[in-house]
């Protein structure tokens, strides 16, 4: 008798087990049903892969170009530190008509005699100040973090690129590249110039520059290389 009452308990629970696993079965392969559904019209919708890749490409390298702008803004703020001089303020109201109240114009009152007499009254450029330290630490640190977003943005955008391109495409992407290591050497030179107990004005000065330039000259490379680009898209 007991014998039979746990081989009935056994059935039962057998039958309920494959009643749980044949509704589980049942809801996945629901839900499996429900994703390739879902999947084919998110398809159908979707604009071509190569439009879709395109607008990718041109996203990231736009976004590339914004970080350029930061880092070319960021070496003119550190080459700003080392020009700066005092002020010679010759006379007060032309101080606070050009650099408070951004009004400087020419004005019959400040200058009775003419535009001839602008050059005896305006505020003039005083001797060289010496860089803070803590300002050129701290465009350091900034152009730091902008040059790895280079190094990283540039591999990025150039890895959506196609493989199968053409020879002159091929030269255009090695030459991103160059320009990028280029980038992350001139940082580096700065930086050992400005972490030297001294400061050397006229190399630092220099080497913001370059830093600069080299944005400028990757930035320009970009450019080119999205023209040479958008009519190898436009025949896939």
């Amino acid at each position: 008798m007991l014998a039979d009452k746990s081989k009935l308990k056994l059935q039962t629970n057998g039958t309920r087990l494959k009643a749980l696993l044949t509704g589980a079965l049942f809801a996945c392969s629901a839900l499996i049903g429900a994703l390739t559904i879902g999947e084919a019209a998110a398809k159908a919708d979707a604009p071509s892969a190569v439009s879709t890749n395109w607008q990718q490409i041109v996203n990231d390298f736009h976004h590339l170009r914004q970080t350029l702008r930061r880092l070319r803004g960021l070496a003119g703020d550190l080459l700003g530190e080392f020009n700066r001089t005092q002020l010679q303020i010759l006379e007060y109201e032309d101080y606070l008509a050009k650099y408070v109240d951004g009004t400087e114009k020419y004005s019959e009152q400040l200058y009775p005699y003419g535009f001839q007499n602008i050059g005896n009254t305006d505020v003039q450029q005083g001797p060289p100040l010496p860089p803070r330290r803590k300002w050129v630490d701290h465009y350091m640190d900034q152009l730091q973090d902008i040059v790895a977003f280079v190094r990283t943005d540039t591999k990025d955008a150039i890895s959506l690129l196609p493989q199968s391109v053409s020879d002159q495409l091929k030269d255009r992407i090695n030459t991103l590249t160059s320009q990028a290591g280029e980038i992350c050497e001139s940082y580096d030179e700065l930086r050992t110039f400005t972490k030297a107990d001294m400061y050397d004005n006229s190399q630092i000065k220099a080497k913001s520059r370059a830093l600069a330039d080299d944005a400028q000259l990757l930035d320009q490379s970009i450019r080119q290389l999205l023209r040479d680009l958008k009519p190898y898209f436009r025949n896939k």
